[in-house]
């Protein structure tokens, strides 16, 4: 979003953004600090309202700033605004390049048709249009040669757009940090191949704990830990399966053809893969505790297309991993 202020107005409202990035421990990333001051300038209701319950929830950190910046400050789809400078640049390139062929081309056209005229006419000597000639379509060839090369520049920049398309889109739809999809990477599968069948399952998982773990350790482990779960679930998952990094603790799994009883013994074996990991504090060399998780698991409705029942589901799913919370958590409930 574009504001219009002093200098004296902005150097304050940066101050008060860093400070609030602070107060949360938010990194000072240019994306966080854009949420920041646009919550500090207090216009943006909808932004204040979140940030409220999320601050009230205690659930104010870099991943949900990171949500809140392509919710309500980055209109703009990213790939886009990357990708638009050097198309143009190429095709703008091309365009002279072509352009300046084509007038080439005429020039050369219009000595033909004038040194013809002069054979015809016996208006000049031969030898030297001859030669006039000779040079005009020496030009052409060079011209060509550099039209080439120009064209063998432009493929190798196509190859290197189209690359860092690719890169982009798989940016866009994964998680950094776990290296799982992230919910716009979720939506994308569901509308290229919609779930609407019998026997499949979504699980809800989270990390038991998770705020004593940053608190204890700092944030630095709590993203290793998120990062070794991460591990795990894919290690216990088939290929059809989705992970996906649903908060910054949270993480949702689609379970394809497995039933209820096979959905709560996949998320045992992430639960049992994952308390039997050892933590070690690197710089004392102390054990420390195990991580446990809770997750909440059910059933999909087989008469409903995940992608538009995906709210309904994730609740239910929700619901389950509550009563693991509330039974004591390190348990998977149904």
């Amino acid at each position: 979003m574009t504001h219009r202020h002093t200098v004296q107005q902005a150097n304050v409202i940066s101050a008060k953004s860093i400070e609030f990035l602070g107060k949360y421990e938010i990194p000072a990333m240019p994306t966080n600090f854009a949420v920041a001051y646009e919550l500090m300038l207090g216009k943006n209701d909808p932004l204040l309202s979140s940030v409220r319950d999320l601050a009230d929830k205690d659930m104010l950190d870099a991943f949900r700033f990171q949500e809140l910046y392509s919710t309500f400050i980055d209109k703009r789809p990213d790939i886009n605004e990357q990708m638009i400078n050097p198309i143009a640049h190429l095709l703008g390139t091309m365009m002279t390049a072509c352009a300046q062929s084509s007038k080439t081309v005429d020039r050369y056209q219009r000595q033909l048709n004038e040194g013809g005229d002069a054979l015809e006419e016996q208006a000049a000597d031969p030898q030297e249009i001859i030669k006039a000639l000779a040079q005009a379509t020496q030009q052409v060839r060079d011209e060509q040669t550099q039209m080439n090369a120009r064209l063998t520049e432009a493929e190798k920049e196509v190859k290197t757009l189209r690359t860092n398309l690719e890169q982009l889109e798989i940016e866009a739809i994964t998680d950094p940090l776990s290296e799982l999809s992230n919910r716009k990477g979720l939506e994308r599968v569901l509308e290229d191949n919609p779930i609407c069948a019998e026997h499949n399952c979504l699980g809800l998982f989270d990390i038991d704990h998770f705020k004593k773990i940053n608190d204890n350790y700092g944030h630095n482990f709590g993203d290793y830990v998120i990062k070794q779960v991460a591990r795990e679930i894919k290690n216990h998952i088939r290929g059809s399966d989705i992970a996906v990094r649903w908060g910054g603790e949270e993480f949702l799994l689609i379970l394809r053809d497995t039933d209820l009883k096979g959905a709560v013994f996949v998320g045992n074996k992430i639960r049992e893969a994952i308390r039997a990991l050892r933590w070690k504090n690197t710089r004392t060399g102390e054990q420390l505790p195990p991580v446990t998780i809770s997750g909440g698991v059910t059933q999909m409705d087989p008469t409903n297309l995940l992608l538009k029942d995906l709210d309904a589901t994730v609740e239910r799913a929700d619901q389950s991993l509550y009563r693991a919370k509330q039974s004591g958590r390190n348990l998977i409930c149904a």
